[in-house]
């Protein structure tokens, strides 16, 4: 470790290393209603259009939907098995807007 911070391992990038175009590929996700009402359970957030089925299907959305911040928080571990990962740290400003239902 130096005095800044860990050093970069051999499969991580910096900023300057990574060019517009470039992309990474990450595993796959399944996002289920069991993982919703986990994630509902663990934060105490029972919105209902993520927990109650009668009321997601009479909402726009049509069903049970995702919590946004579950969805970014997949994207966070996904990120970290990806071929394309930074250090630790290097991603700490996130900038987000949810287009579509998870």
């Amino acid at each position: 470790m130096d005095a800044v911070g860990p050093a970069k391992k051999a499969h991580e990038r910096y900023f300057d290393e990574v060019s517009l175009g470039d992309e990474g590929v990450t595993p796959e996700v399944t996002v289920t209603k069991a993982m919703i009402r986990a994630y509902a359970d663990l934060t105490g957030d029972h919105t209902p259009v993520h927990v109650d089925e009668e009321f997601a299907k009479a909402s726009h959305f049509g069903g049970i939907v995702a919590h946004g911040l579950l969805g970014l928080s997949l994207a966070d571990g996904l990120k970290t098995q990806g071929s394309m990962q930074f250090p630790p740290g290097a991603s700490l400003g996130w900038t987000c807007d949810f287009k579509l239902p998870i």
